[in-house]
């Protein structure tokens, strides 16, 4: 199985999965002093970004992209990460999606939620905020000891295609799952629009499309 999706203008991918000869590239690419005076890369952050990149693909990770811009001339940083893991939702996904979101806000309080029927079915999507509290050793007394990020979860059932020789239905079901954050939530009005846009351009196919330009395509699932 294999998603395709629209990422929003801006948006720079972090590939997952890296080989250190890939990450190698990717750190030369990314900084324009990678070398000491002999001629190697710094190894700390050759080290740092590979363990990074293998840690999203143990995630199960489709996407990963960030992006460092100016909204509203404010300096604003913000985050989306997709990723596909097994998840039995039964034969209802609609069901499923329901039952998903009364959970999620339950569990976390003062969140909100709702189900929405997207092109590819319905789909959980809560909101809210969460608070991440900073390593002692970088806390100042003129710097906060947390974070506060805005943030969106969108849950979207993998549909389950049956199989081609014997037309059964798949019982390796999965759960796609995007997540927006910011570090900056007074912008999250000018983030939405893209964000919803990429919610509503998600397809799912049983075969790479070769023709899909400009997005983010990946298998979350063995075609069968």
């Amino acid at each position: 199985m294999y998603v395709y999706f629209d990422v929003p203008g801006g948006f720079f991918e972090f590939p997952s999965g890296m080989s250190v000869e890939e990450t190698r590239a990717h750190v030369a690419a990314l900084d324009p002093h990678p070398v000491d005076e002999e001629g190697f890369l710094h190894q700390r952050p050759l080290n740092e970004v590979h363990r990074v990149s293998e840690a999203l693909h143990e995630l199960g990770t489709v996407y990963a992209g960030a992006t460092l811009r100016l909204v509203d001339a404010e300096l604003s940083m913000a985050s989306i990460l997709v990723t596909a893991q097994a998840f039995p939702y039964g034969d209802d996904p609609a069901v499923a999606a329901e039952g998903a979101m009364q959970s999620l806000v339950a569990l976390r309080g003062d969140w909100s939620g709702r189900v929405y029927d997207l092109p590819t079915g319905p789909a959980t999507v809560v909101t809210g905020n969460r608070r991440y509290r900073l390593p002692a050793d970088v806390v100042s007394e003129k710097t906060p000891d947390h974070i506060d990020f805005a943030e969106l979860q969108a849950f979207l059932p993998v549909p389950s295609f049956p199989s081609v020789t014997d037309r059964t239905p798949s019982d390796d079901q999965r759960l796609l799952t995007v997540t927006f954050s910011t570090s900056v939530p007074r912008h999250w009005h000018a983030y939405m629009p893209p964000v919803v846009t990429m919610l509503r351009s998600i397809t799912f196919s049983e075969r790479p499309e070769q023709s899909r330009g400009g997005t983010g395509a990946e298998s979350v699932a063995p075609t069968r």
